[in-house]
C-alpha cells in the first residue's frame, strides 16, 4: 500500500542545508542517508506545461506500463520484459504522447511510468550544481529521469553504487535498511532463474509488500531496523551505496532526476592501477559493503 508507514521499526532519516560544502561527501563517507534542502532552486520549473515546451518531440524509450497494480519491480532494461506478467514496456514515442497517455490512463488503473530515461539535454540548465553537494572529487555518471501522473512504487532493492535522488515536482516517500541488513530482506539469489532466463533482480526484495510483509514466509525481516522520509521538490535524498531503499510516489505529478556517483575517477588508468584502487576502496569499504562484493563474486 503506497505511504504506509513503519514508524515502529525507522526512524527519521537526518536533513541538512544545500549551503554544507561537501554535505553530500560526508553523508557518503559516514554510510548514512541524508536529505539535502534547498538544492535545486529552480525546482519550479518542472512542471508538465514546461517541460512539453522544453522536450515536447523528444523521443523517449524507458516508457513502462502496469495494467494491474502502481508498483514497478526492480530490472535492467535489457530485459525488461521478461520480469513481470503485468509490465510492458512500450514502443518509442514523443515525450508529449507519454503525458497524453498518462493523463488519459490516470482513472483507469493502468499505470504509465518513464523509467530511467536519460535525461534530455535540455533539461540540464535547471539542474543545480551537484558537485557542491558532493564534492569536487566525485565522478558523477549517468542522470536519469524519473515522471509518472500518478501513484507508483519501486519495491525495496539496492543499488551497486552511491546515489542522489533530486526531486522536482511531487514528493516521494522512502523507507531504508542499511546494508547489513540484506540477509534479514530476503534477495532474490544471485542469478536465480526467472521465467527461463537468468534474472537481474537479484538485488531486489522477494518481499513484495514490506509495510505488510509475510512473517511466516519471511521472518527475520521482523527485526530489521530501517529510516524513512520524504522528499519534496528542491529536496535531495542521498543514498549510500548497499543502502535498500523502497521509494514510492503518491498520486498525482512526480519528476525526479536520479544521478549515480562514484567517489573516485579512474577512467584513463591503466588496468593495474584501477585494480590496485578498487582493492583500497573495498579494503576501507563498511564490512557489509565487502560482503555485498564477495557474495556476488562468489556465484
Amino acid at each position: 500500500m503506497l505511504w504506509a508507514k513503519r514508524s515502529d521499526r525507522s526512524v527519521p532519516v537526518d536533513d541538512v542545508a544545500a549551503d554544507v560544502v561537501d554535505a553530500g561527501d560526508a553523508a557518503i563517507q559516514a554510510d548514512r542517508p541524508v536529505v539535502v534542502d534547498g538544492l535545486a532552486s529552480r525546482a519550479g520549473d518542472w512542471t508538465v506545461a514546461k517541460l512539453l515546451d522544453a522536450i515536447g518531440d523528444v523521443q523517449v524509450r524507458n516508457v513502462f506500463i502496469s495494467e494491474q497494480s502502481a508498483r514497478f519491480l526492480y530490472f535492467k532494461a535489457d530485459r525488461a520484459g521478461d520480469t513481470s506478467p503485468h509490465l510492458q514496456r512500450a514502443p518509442p514515442m514523443r515525450f508529449r504522447e507519454f503525458v497524453e497517455r498518462s493523463q488519459a490512463a490516470c482513472s483507469t488503473g493502468r499505470h504509465y511510468y518513464l523509467y530511467g530515461e536519460p535525461l534530455p539535454s535540455a533539461l540540464w540548465r535547471s539542474l543545480p550544481d551537484m558537485e557542491r553537494v558532493l564534492g569536487s572529487t566525485a565522478q558523477l555518471t549517468s542522470s536519469l529521469l524519473w515522471m509518472a501522473l500518478d501513484a507508483t512504487c519501486s519495491p525495496l532493492h539496492y543499488d551497486m553504487c552511491h546515489g542522489l535522488l533530486l526531486q522536482m515536482a511531487g514528493q516521494k516517500r522512502f523507507i531504508m535498511f542499511p546494508p547489513d541488513g540484506i540477509p534479514d530482506a530476503y534477495m532474490h539469489p544471485v542469478g536465480h532463474a526467472r521465467m527461463g532466463l537468468v534474472s537481474d533482480d537479484d538485488r531486489q526484495s522477494q518481499i513484495n509488500d514490506i509495510c505488510h510483509p509475510d512473517l511466516a514466509a519471511f521472518p527475520a525481516f521482523a527485526g530489521l531496523r530501517g529510516t524513512q522520509g520524504v522528499v519534496e521538490p528542491g529536496q535531495a535524498l542521498v543514498i549510500p551505496y548497499g543502502w535498500m531503499h523502497q521509494i514510492e510516489a503518491g498520486p498525482g505529478l512526480s519528476i525526479s532526476v536520479s544521478t549515480s556517483v562514484h567517489a573516485a575517477r579512474t577512467c584513463g588508468l591503466p588496468p593495474a592501477a584501477c585494480a590496485g584502487i578498487a582493492g583500497n576502496l573495498l579494503h576501507d569499504a563498511p564490512s557489509a559493503v565487502r560482503d555485498i562484493y564477495l557474495r556476488r563474486m562468489q556465484w
